[in-house]
C-alpha cells in the first residue's frame, strides 16, 4: 500500500490507499452527472440519420473551382471552343474532345496566373496542346490563337 502524505494545509496528496495503478486520461473518477430530463429529440434512423453526400460532379466542380481551374463547362461553350479550336487547326482536338477541354480548363489556369503576360500564356499553350501529328505544339501563331478561344469560350470574365 502506498502511504498518502499530508502537506501543511492538512489535506492529503498522492495516490488514495486502495489506488492499484496509473489514471487513465479521460476516465470520469466521480459520480455520473444527473440524467436528462424532459423531452428528449427523436432518434436519427435511416436516411435521415446521415446528410446526404454531394454529387461526384459537385464535388470535382468545388475541387476544380478551388484549384484555379474552372468547372466543366456547359454543352454551348463547349460546343464553342471545339468548334473554335477546329477552326484554327482540326488536328488541335483531333477527336479527343474531352482530353480537349481538359487542356483548355488547364490553360484557364495559367491565362488566370499570369493576365497580362501573353507571350507566356501562348508559350504553355503551345507546350499543353499538341497532338500525334504536333507533339511539339502548333507554333506560335495558332497557340496566341488558342489562348484566345480558352479565354472566349472557358473563361469570358477573366
Amino acid at each position: 500500500m502506498v502511504a498518502q502524505e499530508k502537506i501543511s494545509d492538512g489535506l492529503p496528496r498522492g495516490p488514495p490507499a486502495a489506488f492499484s495503478g496509473p489514471l487513465r486520461e479521460g476516465v470520469r473518477t466521480g459520480p455520473r452527472p444527473p440524467a436528462r430530463t424532459g423531452p428528449q429529440p427523436p432518434a436519427r434512423t435511416g436516411r435521415a440519420a446521415f446528410r446526404p453526400l454531394p454529387s461526384p460532379t459537385a464535388v470535382a466542380d468545388t475541387e476544380a473551382t478551388t484549384s484555379g481551374i474552372p468547372p466543366e463547362p456547359d454543352a454551348a461553350a463547349k460546343l464553342g471552343y471545339l468548334r473554335a479550336l477546329t477552326g484554327i487547326d482540326p488536328d488541335i482536338v483531333h477527336g479527343k474532345e474531352d482530353k480537349a477541354v481538359d487542356r483548355g480548363r488547364n490553360q484557364y489556369q495559367t491565362i488566370r496566373n499570369f493576365p497580362k503576360d501573353k507571350p507566356k500564356q501562348a508559350e504553355m499553350a503551345e507546350m499543353r496542346f499538341t497532338s500525334p501529328s504536333h507533339p511539339d505544339g502548333f507554333g506560335k501563331v495558332k497557340a496566341a490563337q488558342i489562348v484566345e478561344a480558352v479565354h472566349t469560350n472557358l473563361c469570358p470574365e477573366f
